[in-house]
């Protein structure tokens, strides 16, 4: 056992195939990285340097190809999120693709802060099975539901504040949209990496950025102020519609409890333990 705090990760062969809680931290570390598109390509280097290191242990099949798939899902997230950003710069203008990067960082930053990191909670504790997964959603729904109030009062105060969108008068509604949907957006792919499946996340953001990227290239084409803002008006959306979608595939395959449940009090210690190491190490990435 390794001991970091008053919080134990195992490191015995054990846990990492059964619990793979060794990939699963890893993968902690780097949710707000992927969120915000900055580390994620950096990371896939990062989980074959563990596969090397790990080389000589006997891992069975289900590891490697777990650890072959979220490399395969992240670099294709990566990629098409890349181009997406080319193309809006290229599109806009340096200025505007400049103003709506400024936010994203600031709303990426605030979602952050308000979730305290509870998608890594959720990604860990239902990789190991230790908390029921209801209970973990009965914890972010409220944390969603007192985080929209925060979002929508931010969005009312940033509007106007951007030059480029001056003219979105409905900019605080989609905003705030934006917002919420990255949290939820966040909660419901780690149900889904704590469930050690990266396909079907990988894939919906993969195609809606390419969705993304075919409007820019024949629907928003025009570099003016109002084909930005009818582009921001879809962007702001698409967190949204990426959690949806998730939601549907994995009530239709999963067939999970969703029963509203409250942790107790010694899940609660663990929960909030977990995710005050994850959330330190977040906000020393974010400022780095």
């Amino acid at each position: 056992m390794w001991k970091y705090g008053n919080m134990e990760m195992a490191l015995t062969l054990k846990d990492l195939t059964q619990s793979k809680s060794l990939f699963t931290y890893h993968f902690h570390i780097s949710t707000f990285a992927l969120r915000f598109h900055i580390f994620t390509f950096v990371l896939p280097f990062s989980y074959f340097h563990i596969c090397r290191v790990f080389s000589h242990l006997h891992f069975d099949l289900q590891s490697n190809n777990t650890i072959s798939q979220s490399l395969l899902w992240r670099f294709s997230s990566f990629f098409t999120s890349l181009l997406l950003n080319l193309l809006v710069a290229r599109t806009f203008g340096p200025v505007a693709s400049g103003e709506v990067n400024y936010f994203v960082a600031i709303a990426s930053l605030l979602v952050l802060l308000s979730s305290f990191n509870l998608d890594a909670a959720i990604i860990h504790f239902t990789a190991a099975g230790k908390i029921k997964l209801n209970k973990l959603l009965t914890l972010s729904l409220l944390v969603v539901l007192v985080s929209a109030v925060l979002y929508f009062a931010f969005s009312f105060y940033w509007n106007g504040t951007t030059q480029s969108l001056g003219t979105m008068h409905d900019f605080p509604v989609y905003a705030g949209l934006y917002l919420l949907g990255l949290q939820v957006h966040a909660m419901t792919i780690a149900i889904y990496y704590g469930k050690q499946d990266f396909f079907m996340p990988g894939l919906i953001i993969s195609i809606l950025n390419l969705v993304q990227i075919i409007m820019l290239l024949f629907v928003f084409n025009n570099p003016g102020e109002q084909a930005l803002i009818d582009y921001m008006r879809v962007f702001f959306l698409v967190p949204f519609i990426q959690a949806i979608f998730l939601w549907i595939w994995l009530q239709a395959n999963k067939k999970l409890d969703f029963r509203l449940a409250m942790p107790l009090r010694e899940e609660w210690k663990a929960i909030s333990r977990f995710s005050l190491v994850i959330f330190i190490t977040n906000i020393i990435l974010f400022l780095v």
